[in-house]
């Protein structure tokens, strides 16, 4: 038994090891890919405020209601200085969604943004963007986001299949671990060599 597991517990350390890492790495590449197209429409967003578009001209194209606890569509929102919600079509219980002030506050100025996990409820995660943007001595805080099911429902998925992954090749490598011992092996050759005589 000592002797299986000295062959086999490196092999076990290390596939677990590597099969970790390749999970996290593709878990945060999912996470972090979702931030997109939220850092577009903010970008576009400060981009038309600052080249002459109003705040009500802005918000007149983001003037559907979006549920942001059901839907994964992006929408995006604005806010005043003291993080009041002017406008915008990121709505949760019928009302525009507010994300904390200190989140706004800590957000940077255009062109540069703040991406954050924006939790307004226990069940709901958003994949939240704000960016500062200065207009002349006014102050407004843009935040696009969209809802975070679709993602960590794959990210579950990932999990699963990780954990297959994990399973089978623990199992494939106490096989050849086994194998690998000199008892083991010569079980084996005594075993096939009584499969030759008995076909013979």
């Amino acid at each position: 038994m000592k002797s299986l597991l000295k062959a086999w517990l490196p092999i076990a350390v290390t596939a677990t090891i590597l099969i970790g890492f390749v999970y996290a790495a593709l878990q945060q590449t999912i996470r972090l890919s979702y931030n997109w197209p939220q850092v577009d429409i903010v970008n576009d967003a400060s981009y038309q405020l600052t080249h002459g578009m109003t705040v009500d001209a802005l918000l007149k194209k983001y003037s559907l209601t979006t549920p942001i606890d059901t839907t994964g569509s992006a929408f995006l929102n604005v806010y005043s200085e003291d993080g009041r919600a002017m406008g915008g079509d990121g709505y949760l219980d019928g009302q525009l969604a507010t994300p904390p002030v200190g989140y706004l506050q800590n957000s940077d100025s255009s062109p540069s943004y703040h991406a954050q996990t924006w939790a307004p409820q226990p069940d709901v995660r958003i994949a939240a963007v704000a960016q500062r943007v200065a207009i002349g001595n006014q102050t407004l805080f843009l935040v696009a986001g969209r809802n975070l099911n679709n993602p960590e429902q794959l990210t579950s998925y990932l999990l699963l299949v990780s954990g297959l992954i994990w399973a089978g090749t623990i199992m494939i490598s106490l096989f050849f671990a086994a194998l690998s011992l000199p008892r083991t092996r010569e079980r084996a050759r005594k075993a096939w060599r009584g499969i030759g005589k008995t076909r013979v």
